[in-house]
């Protein structure tokens, strides 16, 4: 279950909040929300703690975000990038 709230909370652990945020790009709500969320989970993604969505989405602004299919293995948004950056 995932607790929205991690996003806010002071107390929240690295690990919901990560969490939290991997289920907001798995859904495509990270980029419909607050400009702050898309930013954070872009970052996220860009170090390699999340990875992009099963499905290719619209941002707020009619941009595209791509699905994890859509990039090459081992590139940002990947797998494979995210398990090279957590040492896995």
């Amino acid at each position: 279950m995932i607790d929205m709230t991690a996003l806010w909370r002071e107390d929240a652990e690295e690990d919901e909040i990560i969490a939290t945020y991997q289920h907001l790009i798995d859904t495509g709500q990270a980029w419909h929300l607050e400009g702050h969320v898309g930013r954070t989970a872009m970052r996220l993604i860009e170090d390699g703690l999340c990875t992009l969505g099963p499905t290719r989405v619209k941002d707020y602004w009619g941009n595209t975000v791509p699905a994890i299919t859509d990039v090459v293995p081992g590139s940002k948004g990947s797998a494979e990038y995210a398990a090279a950056r957590k040492g896995e």
